[in-house]
């Protein structure tokens, strides 16, 4: 082959060489730049799934362990309303026979008593109001308040005034709520 026609073939190639190298850095702007930002995103995303993936089985192991606990609590709802929570019909019964005994055990005077039964709005109890007046020494009051406290009965106290009685002791005003079912 003659030395010009190497020179030809060998000019050939090396543009060959240079088209293909530019088409390569084209193609490399072109497509690997792009690809590799869709595949960073495409690791954020599933960085993110992943994340959001634990959060939710945080979630659902809550939720089972307040589905597993609920028997439990209803249980203990259900022996709270039997053993604190007085039926209706059984409710001003069991006010006067708590107040009498409390009264007769602190050594003070019951000189009344009322009952009001407050509207009951579909709540899971319903609520007695109790005016008590009794009267008697400081500690006898603070004996019988503290026992009406601590009863079995489920009783909020809500109110108390003392009075004077001009040596007699004291009179002491009660206000307190008892609850009921409904």
């Amino acid at each position: 082959m003659p030395r010009e026609k190497v020179r030809k073939v060998a000019r050939w190639f090396e543009w060959v060489a240079l088209a293909l190298l530019a088409m390569d850095g084209a193609l490399y702007v072109a497509l690997v730049g792009p690809v590799g930002r869709l595949a960073a995103s495409e690791e954020r995303r599933r960085v993110e799934i992943r994340e959001r993936i634990q959060m939710e089985k945080e979630v659902v192991a809550r939720l089972e362990r307040f589905k597993n606990a609920a028997p439990k609590t209803s249980e203990e709802l259900a022996s709270f309303t039997e053993e604190h929570i007085s039926p209706r019909r059984e409710a001003y019964y069991r006010a006067a026979r708590l107040v009498r005994e409390l009264t007769d055990r602190s050594g003070v005077e019951l000189t009344g008593i009322s009952y009001r039964s407050d509207p009951w709005r579909g709540e899971p109890l319903r609520r007695l109001s109790l005016e008590i007046r009794v009267t008697g020494p400081f500690d006898g009051l603070l004996k019988f308040t503290h026992d009406l406290d601590d009863s079995k009965q489920f009783v909020v106290l809500e109110n108390c005034n003392l009075q004077e009685r001009g040596g007699e002791g004291l009179a002491m005003n009660l206000s307190a709520g008892m609850y009921l079912e409904p």
